[in-house]
């Protein structure tokens, strides 16, 4: 079997990656009647060397869960490690959270902007990315709305984005390429 699968309007995918996720959206999904998917980006500034490992995002994502948990969101999370044209590693991210409880995109980003600078100590612009550029960031899951499919399918679209197998396969360096919260 190959290790990597492609769907239609989707990406060639790393199957373990992508079922996974996936798995943990559809949980998720049948937890709560309502889900706040937010996709975005955390990168190091251009001139940092970063430590090369997968501590950081860790550390930075727990935070993240933890802040939203707090406010009795119940977040889960996935994140994927990526280099492409740099020496550091970018990070695509997904944060579901309880719909009856958050619905603010731009708190997401403010809380991950400001924790991820505070975990890389660098609070350089631009290390976020909203990940909006077609405007259909954020969308409400609603398990009883009649385009309800549509949605989720947009958010299985971005989940083969972050399990797509460009930039991924060829480390050699033994970090996982990604990590995920546990259902509670």
């Amino acid at each position: 079997m190959s290790n990597t699968i492609s769907q239609e309007t989707h990406y060639p995918v790393m199957v373990d990656m992508y079922q996974q996720f996936n798995t943990l959206l559809d949980q998720y999904h049948q937890k709560h009647s309502r889900i706040f998917p937010v996709r975005f980006d955390l990168r190091y500034p251009q001139d940092s060397m970063n430590n090369h490992s997968n501590t950081d995002i860790s550390n930075c994502m727990f935070k993240i869960a933890q802040n939203f948990r707090r406010k009795g969101a119940d977040p889960v999370y996935a994140w994927v490690r990526e280099v492409k044209d740099s020496h550091n590693p970018h990070y695509h991210c997904l944060l579901l959270l309880n719909g009856q409880k958050k619905r603010n995109i731009n708190e997401v980003y403010d809380v991950a902007s400001r924790l991820w600078s505070s975990t890389i100590q660098n609070d350089a612009p631009g290390l976020l990315d909203r990940c909006n550029k077609r405007g259909l960031n954020g969308v409400m899951l609603n398990r009883n709305d009649e385009s309800n499919p549509t949605q989720i399918e947009h958010v299985k679209r971005q989940i083969s984005y972050m399990a797509k197998h460009n930039d991924k396969a060829q480390h050699k360096d033994n970090l996982r390429n990604y990590g995920m919260s546990r259902l509670h």
